[in-house]
């Protein structure tokens, strides 16, 4: 009889633990009757849920007393009681309007109506519509009263942003970049002279990843950067770069590939009925100047010492430059999930520039993962690592380093004749006076930057009560900008060999407290700030000039 009377008492509890736990399923609709899909159909008081397919339909396992709540950007939240139904529909009505959220100073998001200052919002999607080398490029024709002026056609070369026009005839114009909320380095340092010949340095702001960009806000007016200070006088661009979102199924991955050919954008305008010369006679030494004879198939003898007939080579700088090209890829893999998400990219830039021997190697890592500790607590990591490796840029000045100089463009010039332009023991092979061999100052005279970069930033936001929330922001910008600068021996204006090392390390650490309260009254919002920075900027330089080489080719501070 125990027995008997223990065995009822078990199947009593079984059937109890099996009607406690039931599948409720149903279908999500608007107004409309058409089904919603992504719905979050989540229990009240828990983190449990589920989202609604293509159709709206979904399933999720509940127990006895639960409530559900269905939620859906743009229309009212709806809370259900389960009662002892098994299916349940739900019509979500009453669509809200979407206010446009943007980031502002201190990475802080506020509705763009509510603020009293001047600001543009540029979508991630609308820098990556056309890749560019560099981010600040992309800018151009996205919102108005912003310049964009690319500085040369060099690869990794600068750009200059201007929001409103000139802010100061002698100081700095450029805005300040706010990568999550952390300011970085966008200053651009030229190694030579524009006498000696100096070379175009890519900004600090170019190397941003324009796939790792979620949005950019734009800041125009003085009371924006009133967080920043004088160093964000002439406005302020904030990039928030793209975190993991939660995808049915597990992790996505995206895989995005660039082809691109570049051509040149401006071509000189050539006279091709005198030669080169002086005083109206032909002189094959001569390419300083094209005041020679008149151009009529006159037998010559070119700077190799053959004769030919005089004759202009129209578009014959087309044989000397070259069609860029360019391959951009990347890979990405994000997930999310109430606790947390992540999203780590890899993106790879190769660049071939038009000018011969011009190249960019860029290699972007960057990792951005938040962590949902309790309803109090929340924690995001962001780190980017990007290595560039810049050879050949075009030198920028008077001299005759500078190959883009109009001297090496007569009329009669043909490149094909410049062709080998090093003999068998390493000197070069010129005949023209005066000047180096174009192909010589291209491939011999190395010009090379390695610079790499890390941008990391650390975010804890704490909620002690409702409507105040506690941040602290530490972020770090270290750069290492190694630049060689070479003339063989045998180059002119520099027979005996010279070069020039010149190396940077800069370094940035910012670190933010900032107290923020908003609540309403009614009709009436009242938001609240305060806070304390402290920002340390250091930038160190170590330059080297040699020259008498002892030994061709050895560049070294040891030698």
């Amino acid at each position: 009889m125990k027995k008997f009377l223990l065995l009822i008492t078990l199947f009593s509890f079984a059937v109890t633990c099996v009607m406690a736990q039931r599948t409720i399923s149903g279908k999500v609709t608007d107004d409309s009757g058409e089904g919603l899909p992504g719905v979050n159909v989540v229990i009240k008081g828990t983190t449990t849920g589920v989202t609604t397919d293509l159709d709206g339909n979904y399933q999720i396992s509940v127990e006895d007393g639960t409530t559900l709540t269905f939620s859906y950007v743009g229309f009212e939240t709806q809370e259900v009681a389960v009662g002892s139904r098994t299916a349940i529909d739900v019509t979500l009505g009453g669509a809200t309007e979407l206010q446009e959220v943007v980031v502002t100073a201190a990475a802080i998001e506020r509705e763009k109506r509510s603020i009293g200052y001047g600001i543009s919002q540029v979508d991630g999607k609308d820098l990556t519509v056309a890749r560019e080398t560099n981010i600040v490029n992309a800018l151009q024709g996205k919102t108005t009263g912003v310049i964009v002026n690319n500085t040369s056609g060099n690869p990794g070369g600068s750009s200059q942003v201007i929001i409103r026009g000139i802010t100061s005839l002698a100081g700095n114009n450029n805005p300040l970049w706010i990568v999550d909320g952390i300011p970085i380095f966008n200053s651009q340092t030229v190694t030579g002279s524009r006498i000696s010949g100096n070379r175009d340095t890519f900004n600090g702001a170019a190397v941003i990843n324009p796939d790792d960009v979620e949005s950019m806000s734009i800041l125009k007016g003085a009371a924006a950067t009133a967080l920043y200070g004088s160093r964000a006088a002439a406005g302020a661009i904030i990039v928030t770069t793209k975190k993991g979102k939660k995808n049915n199924g597990g992790p996505q991955i995206s895989i995005n590939s660039t082809f691109r050919v570049d051509e040149l954008f401006r071509e000189p305008d050539m006279q091709y009925e005198f030669a080169g010369g002086v005083l109206a006679k032909y002189d094959s030494s001569v390419v300083v100047n094209a005041f020679g004879s008149r151009i009529n198939g006159q037998l010559v003898n070119n700077h190799l010492g053959d004769q030919v007939a005089l004759k202009a080579h129209e578009e014959n700088y087309k044989d000397f430059y070259e069609t860029g090209k360019t391959f951009i890829n990347n890979i990405a893999i994000a997930d999310a999930d109430e606790r947390g998400d992540y999203r780590l990219s890899v993106t790879s830039l190769n660049q071939d520039g038009v000018l011969p021997g011009a190249s960019l190697d860029r290699l972007t890592v960057s990792m951005n993962a938040g962590v949902k500790h309790n309803d109090w607590l929340n924690t995001r990591f962001g780190i980017q690592y990007i290595s560039s490796d810049v050879e050949g840029t075009g030198a920028q000045g008077a001299n005759d380093l500078n190959v883009l100089g109009w001297t090496t463009f007569t009329p009669t010039t043909d490149f094909n004749l410049f062709k080998p332009w090093v003999d068998g023991c390493g000197n070069q092979i010129n005949n023209i006076v005066g000047s180096n061999n174009p192909f010589w100052t291209r491939f011999e005279n190395i010009n090379r930057r390695e610079d790499d970069r890390m941008i990391a930033s650390l975010t804890q936001v704490v909620t002690p009560i409702e409507n105040v929330n506690i941040t602290s922001r530490i972020g770090y910008d270290y750069n290492i900008d190694r630049r060689l600068l070479t003339n063989k021996v045998g180059t002119i204006t520099a027979l005996t060999g010279t070069y020039t090392v010149d190396n940077f390390v800069r370094e940035q650490f910012n670190w933010d407290v900032i107290a923020d309260y908003s609540t309403n009254f009614g009709d009436v919002s009242l938001t609240t700030l305060a806070g304390y920075n402290f920002n340390s900027r250091e930038t160190r330089q170590e330059t080297l000039d040699a020259s008498d080489l002892a030994i061709p080719e050895l560049f070294s501070p040891s030698a």
